[in-house]
């Protein structure tokens, strides 16, 4: 991944509140709290940034590469970042920068750019200006390091390994700028490479690959015990030391350590999540690995054990690179977070998973979202319209048009209206933060509270222009949101203010759920074709997809910055942070009526 004057390090490849839909209500809970020195960098970028690297020393000058042709610079270690014009619209996976000897001025580095299609990009002006240099393959290109100032290194897809010419022509554009193939022995794709201070080349790739190149030698299989995708290799060690310790980081958090060019063994790394990349410093002890959902964890004694640090991003953070006194990792959403030492962000959940809900009380999960049990296979009195997730999302509620209550999982029984003669139909419910207690709200705007849920107030003696078709709770759990199905808003609680609505608009069509932003910083409205409408600084529009069977609700991403879209045929559209977690390919026996998302604790 970053490569700064023989320092190199090796990128691999990026190979609640719940809400429900014609009642889209919800819980969200705080995000856990954790010390952390992370703190976020504006890059004015939205697209994902797959690298990183400095040129060190003195470590203020990096680029970042990522989708599209994305490049950006900076020049005062990652506080502030330019965007340059590449020339190319492929996706740039990898950077490796050299300062030694290189660029017009003494303070400009030069740095080579990997990515699709067997693109390479060289700059010896900090950045600022590129110019494509001949790979001779069309493979993807997953990662890049420089052996000196003008030899450079690259690996790829299919066990593709290059390198500059004579090892000497790094330093030039189109064909004088040439690579030759390198035997690799494997046709394993090959996501990172990093070489160490006594003259040893590791690659390693998928399916458990790693690769060996001691000296003048070809590069020759090792056994890593595993069958896991490695993306990223790095020594902690460029000084003349005893040993040189290298680490192979990987799927489901996977970590591997050698010594002295010895086997590797597996340690505990402290996560299940993918691994990206990993840096360490010239200290032999001190060292990073970041990963998929914002994962980062560090470690400061040579990694004999890993802890975590909240970066307070749900993005997949692909690539780390350090600068002269910090971090700086990079990732989707174009993503930058900077290891500062004096932040006080906390890590945000970064769940991702939901479930659809038939009317039947059938239950579909996706992602993190686990099957808690239903009721799909139960004679019910009158259809379920909503359901909502527990804090823990290790369990959730429904609640049917005659108010009665259904609980699974961890989620507790608190009373419901099943008994009582109500004067219009529930249209969905809303748990409080403990999930010791819910809401229930009924078409006229009526509102039952049960457990630990405090009454705030409804709309149950007032005429309405439209009927309320959802509610949505407050993170702290003091008010809630009902919505009607012309997008009024109706507000109660010290803690629900009122954003915005769409009562005074006239709707293709209309309103069928709600949901908010994390912190209660806003919220969004769902139209029946999917129509969009979005309020407060929270909620940000993250994209539109109309037509298809009707919608039945939304539910947003844990970091806010996306939101799920469910249909009545469980077909599920996705915008922003809300990734591709599948739907259903044929539509359910009994329409889905609304979803939630998961939010753990």
């Amino acid at each position: 991944m970053q490569n700064t004057s023989l320092r190199t390090v090796s990128r691999g490849r990026v190979a609640a509140t719940a809400f429900f839909g014609l009642v889209l209500l919800g819980t969200m809970i705080a995000p856990a709290s954790a010390s952390t020195d992370w703190t976020p960098q504006t890059t004015g970028v939205s697209t994902t940034l797959f690298d990183v690297t400095f040129a060190t020393p003195p470590g203020t000058h990096g680029i970042a590469v990522g989708a599209g042709g994305k490049i950006l610079s900076t020049s005062d270690g990652g506080s502030n970042w330019t965007a340059r014009s590449s020339g190319t619209d492929k996706d740039l996976r990898s950077a490796t920068a050299t300062l030694s000897g290189c660029g017009p001025a003494t303070d400009q580095p030069c740095y080579w750019v990997g990515g699709a299609g067997g693109t390479m990009l060289w700059s010896n002006d900090g950045g600022v200006n590129w110019c494509p240099q001949t790979s001779g393959t069309t493979e993807q290109i997953n990662d890049l390091m420089n052996l000196d100032p003008n030899d450079v290194m690259a690996v790829g897809n299919k066990g593709t390994i290059l390198r500059s010419v004579g090892g000497s022509n790094a330093r030039n554009c189109a064909a004088a700028g040439s690579y030759d193939p390198v035997v690799s022995g494997t046709t394993s794709n090959l996501y990172g490479v990093n070489s160490d201070s006594v003259n040893t080349i590791f690659a390693v790739g998928a399916g458990g690959t790693i690769l060996q190149k001691v000296g003048a030698a070809a590069f020759a299989p090792m056994t890593s015990g595993t069958t896991a995708d490695l993306f990223a290799v790095d020594s902690n060690c460029e000084l003349p030391c005893p040993t040189v310790p290298h680490y192979i980081v990987g799927a489901g958090g996977m970590i591997l350590k050698n010594g002295n060019s010895g086997s590797f063994t597996k340690q505990t790394s402290g996560t299940t999540q993918d691994l990206h990349d990993v840096f360490f410093q010239d200290d032999e002890f001190g060292g990073f690995a970041v990963g998929n959902r914002g994962t980062a964890i560090k470690t400061t004694n040579g990694g004999a054990a890993w802890t975590p640090e909240a970066t307070g991003t749900c993005s997949d953070l692909f690539g780390i690179g350090l600068p002269a006194t910090k971090a700086v990792a990079s990732g989707t959403n174009g993503t930058i977070v900077a290891h500062l030492g004096s932040s006080s962000a906390i890590q945000p959940d970064c769940s991702k998973g939901f479930w659809m809900l038939g009317s039947d009380g059938g239950v579909f999960s996706f992602g993190d979202a686990a099957f808690q049990g239903s009721t799909g296979a139960i004679t019910l009195n009158k259809p379920v319209v909503g359901m909502v997730s527990t804090p823990t999302g290790k369990g959730y509620w429904f609640v049917a048009t005659d108010g009665g209550v259904f609980s699974f999982g961890d989620a507790k029984y608190f009373g419901s209206m099943g008994d009582k003669a109500l004067n219009k139909p529930m249209v969905g419910i809303a748990a409080t933060p403990t999930g010791l207690g819910y809401w229930l709200v009924a078409s006229d705007g009526g509102m039952f509270a049960f457990g630990d849920a405090k009454f705030f107030g409804s709309m149950g003696a007032i005429p309405l222009n439209k009927p309320v078709v959802g509610m949505a709770a407050v993170a702290g759990g003091q008010g809630y949101w009902l919505v009607a199905s012309d997008g009024g808003i109706f507000s109660f609680g010290p803690s629900a203010p009122f954003y915005g609505s769409t009562g005074k608009l006239t709707l293709n069509m209309p309103i069928v759920g709600m949901a908010t932003a994390p912190g209660g910083s806003g919220y969004w409205f769902v139209a029946s074709d999917g129509g969009i409408f979005s309020f407060g600084a929270g909620a940000p529009f993250l994209g539109v997809k109309l037509g298809g069977s009707p919608v039945a609700g939304m539910a947003p991403a844990a970091d806010g910055q996306g939101y799920w879209i469910a249909h009545a045929s469980g077909a599920v559209d996705h915008f922003g942070s809300a990734v591709d977690l599948g739907g259903l390919i044929t539509a359910p026996k009994n329409l889905v009526v609304g979803m939630a998302s998961i939010r753990l604790g």
